[in-house]
Formats: structure tokens, C-alpha cells, sequence
């Protein structure tokens, strides 16, 4: 098959990828820019995914660009594109189907799918909430649903909770560990957000797992690790993402833990290729630290920064990373990375909460509950490395 060559050639057709083609487009006005994306549709909001399944906005809400969108600014979309294979020395990406694109640079910005759960083997009730199909699967089933099961403790199972309710069907929860976010809250905000479900009737279940799942005529039957026997007519997973990095392996690009590696401008170990968004393992000069994030905000910062360096910028990615939802009546924000050290604030008259992360004395991250205005201070501090001692008398500390 002949091979179509093109100056700059994105792999990923989410928000970093075309927000990186485009940005590489008010720079170069002549070159040619092609994105391979993996899914079938041009780009749409992965954040607005629940607000579809909430019945508050129409589905066509959801899309950001149409195939006029790239014709108009003389980018290249090519749908059900995906990359399976990169050749380093030869400059060539093969596609699923056999395609094969040439490149003079290359951007990596695959992002993630949600991780591999094999418990059941009857998997038609099994949701995701990952790709606009995800989206539209459970969208069509939600008027026979009466009984789901979600699993997890992430932002997305809280989503899946709210989805449920708003659609006037009430969930059960699995958590594998003793709280909603382990990782950012102690046991007492882990009690807020737990306190928040309880208050709009959902049973949770903490500090167990599954272990089996039989299918039934109903549904399925699930078995804890506890043996906890629990039934639903559906399940749906928040348990996290992988990245997508695997078609990399043997390729000479160097993966780190969990993703592509990157300097902080978004350069791999090979020359002529650059990695953002989800999938990007990149070295943050804030914290001093390779820091991976998977945020709608901080992948168009990513794409746009990587576009840019690749269209002849150098600079750095300096952004303190922020997400925040709105959901079960709790504004949540996770604004910067964790540390060991941490300090609860709370106040619980007003409703108002957060857990503050240090090393070294400086400020590192924070998660806030119903504490929203105060997200940009904090992200503040943390770009300035600021300590402790330069900010616990302001108002905002103190609540």
C-alpha cells in the first residue's frame, strides 16, 4: 500500500491532537497536517458526556468539529485510524487497516481507555464511560435499567452515581477501598462524600471487591472478595484508565511509568517527535518531577504547547494541573499533584473543605470540596512553590 507523507502527523484525534494540528497550523499556513484518530467520529467533549446522559444538553451538543471544520483549515481527519505501529528509522506510521503514513514530525496523543475488567463474561450490561459510543451504549439501555452496580472510587463513578439519579434510578457502589479518592482524602472528607451518597439514598459498600460474576437471566449476581453476594441488572465501571502506549513498545520512543516520556517541552528521546495529553509522561519544571495527568483543561494546554514547539517554539509547559466537577451537590477540585505531607482544613458549618499536600515545606496540591473560588489561589502557590509560612495568615487559609 502506498505510503501518504505528511510534514506533521498527529496520532490521536481527542483534544490534544487537534488542539496541537491547529496550533501547528497558525504557524505553518503551507505545510501538510493529518490526524489519525482511532474512533469514528471527529472530536467532541469527553467532559460533556455526562451532561448528555443527564438528559441536560442534546447529544449534538457534545461535538466540537466537523469534517468542514479541518477542510477549512487544510488539516487532514482520517477516522478509524487506528495506530498500531510506529517506525522510527523510516519515519512511517501503520494504521489497523494496513495504512501507512509518512511523517517529517510526529505527535504522539493516543490518550487512554478505560482498564481491562474480565469478571464477566456476559458483557452487554457492562458500561463504560470513555468514547462518545460508551456514551450513546448507555443511553440507549437507560430506560430498562432498575438496578446498576458501580465500581470504583474516581471521578467518573461519581459521574456514573449522579447519571443513574438524575435518570431516577438508584445505584448500589463497590469501593475496593475504605473511602471515595484513597489517594487525596483522609478517612473524614472520605466521610463527606460518602455522607453526600447516603444523603440521596445510595447503599455503598466499602473496603471490598469483586471476585466473580455469574450472569443471570435478570442481570448478574456479584461476589465479593468477602463474600458479599450483591445482584444488579447492570455495572458500570469507574475504575480508572490506561494509556494508550502499547503500539509503542520496540519502537525506540521511551515509555516511562505510565506513559511516553517527555521533556517539559514535550519532546521524546527521538528527534522529530513529541508526546501531549493523556499520554504524556512529561518532566514538570514546577514540582521537579515527570508528572502524567488526564484532564480535559490541561490536554488543550498540553496540545497547544506541543503544537507550537513543534512548529519551531522551545518553551516549557509550566501549568499547574486542575480538575473539577460539579456533582451530588459537591463542587470537588484536585488542583496540582499529592505528597506525603498533608493537612485537612475544614469547615463544617459552611461546608467547605480541603486537603492540602507539601514537600519540603512548599505546597505541591490541594483537593478542594465546595471551595471553588478558592481553586486559583491555590494553583498560585503551588506554581510559586510557596511554603507554608507565606500564606497561613490569609483569610483563605483560614477559611
Amino acid at each position: 500500500m502506498e505510503k501518504v507523507t505528511y510534514d506533521y502527523l498527529v496520532i490521536g484525534g481527542g483534544i490534544a491532537g487537534v488542539t496541537a494540528a491547529e496550533a501547528i497550523r497558525t504557524r505553518v499556513p503551507d505545510k501538510k497536517i493529518a490526524i489519525l484518530s482511532a474512533e469514528a467520529q471527529s472530536l467532541y467533549s469527553r467532559v460533556l458526556l455526562p451532561a448528555y446522559l443527564k438528559n441536560k444538553i442534546p447529544r449534538e451538543r457534545v461535538f466540537l468539529r466537523t469534517a468542514e471544520d479541518f477542510t477549512k483549515k487544510s488539516i487532514d481527519f482520517y477516522p478509524k485510524a487506528e495506530a498500531v505501529r510506529v517506525d522510527t528509522e523510516r519515519h512511517a506510521v501503520e494504521v489497523k487497516d494496513g495504512r501507512v503514513f509518512g511523517f517529517e514530525r510526529l505527535l504522539v496523543a493516543c490518550g487512554g481507555t478505560v482498564r481491562q475488567w474480565s469478571h464477566a463474561a456476559d458483557t452487554r450490561r457492562v458500561y463504560r464511560l470513555q468514547t462518545m459510543d460508551d456514551a450513546d451504549i448507555l443511553h440507549r439501555d437507560m430506560s430498562v435499567i432498575r438496578a446498576p452496580l458501580v465500581i470504583g472510587s474516581s471521578f467518573i463513578a461519581l459521574e456514573f452515581i449522579e447519571i443513574f439519579l438524575q435518570n431516577g434510578i438508584t445505584p448500589q457502589v463497590l469501593v475496593r477501598d475504605d473511602r471515595f479518592f484513597p489517594a487525596f482524602l483522609d478517612t473524614a472528607l472520605g466521610d463527606v462524600v460518602a455522607s453526600a451518597l447516603k444523603d440521596r439514598g445510595v447503599a455503598c459498600v466499602f473496603g471490598d471487591e469483586v471476585r466473580e460474576v455469574i450472569s443471570r437471566d435478570a442481570g448478574y449476581e456479584i461476589i465479593s472478595a468477602h463474600d458479599r453476594r450483591m445482584t444488579a441488572d447492570a455495572i458500570a465501571l469507574g475504575i480508572g484508565v490506561r494509556r494508550n502506549i502499547s503500539f509503542l513498545e520496540g519502537s525506540g520512543i521511551e515509555l516511562g511509568e505510565r506513559g511516553v516520556k517527555t521533556n517539559e517541552r514535550f519532546e521524546t528521546n527521538v528527534a522529530g517527535i513529541w508526546a501531549a495529553g493523556d499520554v504524556a509522561e512529561y518532566f514538570d519544571p514546577v514540582s521537579g518531577d515527570f508528572r502524567i495527568t488526564g484532564n480535559w483543561t490541561h490536554a488543550v494546554l498540553e496540545g497547544t504547547r506541543a503544537g507550537l514547539n513543534m512548529a519551531g517554539d522551545s518553551a516549557p509547559f509550566t501549568s499547574v494541573p486542575a480538575y473539577a466537577i460539579s456533582c451530588l451537590g459537591m463542587h470537588l477540585a484536585l488542583v496540582g499533584a499529592i505528597s506525603d505531607e498533608a493537612i485537612t482544613r475544614a469547615d463544617q458549618a459552611g461546608g467547605r473543605f480541603g486537603r492540602f499536600f507539601f514537600q519540603d515545606g512548599m505546597l505541591t496540591g490541594a483537593f478542594l470540596i465546595n471551595r471553588a473560588r478558592d481553586k486559583p489561589y491555590f494553583a498560585d502557590l503551588i506554581a510559586r512553590r510557596a511554603r507554608l509560612a507565606t500564606f497561613e495568615q490569609d483569610s483563605i487559609w483560614k477559611m
